[in-house]
């Protein structure tokens, strides 16, 4: 989060960690910080907006990095003003209908992809579904299933298929998906077409 508002990170922790101890307004919970109450949080929320958004949202959104995502737009649905949410949501409408099959093999990209298909299946399953069958089978052979020792953006996919293949309005897309990942299978150690 430092990162994407170019703040310093041991000052931002020293500075959240005398509001946890002085008017109680920052919570702990591990090693994360949160803040507390609903009220405060949405009157930091509007004044970080304006300090670090307003003035160019869709760069700002466009740093948002994917595992930051689901929860910042939990935050958008709940306490963001109404046209807080009308940008946010115009960016993300435009963005997913812009996006190309060549995102397939960029990690990042699938992060943000499947905190969006987290927060709103039904306008993005569909989405994920056509960038998959548009694809050319050099495009899905280059989204790997492993990414810097972690899962790459085909697991990922598969992943998030998976879970949502249970839902009715869902099994369709993630059948498309995963039929057409199978068959352009990456993995041979894992081999989802076994």
């Amino acid at each position: 989060m430092c990162g994407l508002i170019g703040q310093d990170v041991q000052e931002v922790r020293e500075t959240l960690l005398r509001l946890h101890d002085a008017p109680g307004f920052v919570g702990r919970g591990g090693r994360l910080l949160y803040v507390t109450p609903q009220i405060i949080a949405q009157v930091a929320f509007e004044h970080a907006w304006g300090r670090w958004a307003a003035h160019d949202p869709a760069g700002f959104l466009s740093r948002i990095p994917g595992e930051l995502l689901d929860n910042f737009l939990e935050r958008v649905k709940t306490i963001g003003s109404t046209e807080v949410r009308d940008t946010v949501a115009a960016y993300f409408r435009t963005w997913l209908n812009e996006l190309m099959p060549d995102l397939l093999a960029d990690a990042n990209a699938v992060d943000r992809l499947m905190a969006l298909a987290e927060a709103n299946p039904e306008q993005v399953f569909p989405q994920i579904s056509r960038l998959v069958r548009q694809a050319t089978p050099a495009q899905l052979q280059a989204s790997t299933g492993n990414y810097h020792g972690g899962w790459g953006p085909r697991r990922r996919l598969v992943w998030l298929c998976e879970n949502y293949a249970r839902f009715t309005e869902f099994f369709f897309d993630c059948e498309d998906i995963l039929l057409r990942l199978a068959l352009h299978e990456t993995e041979s150690n894992i081999s989802n077409t076994k």
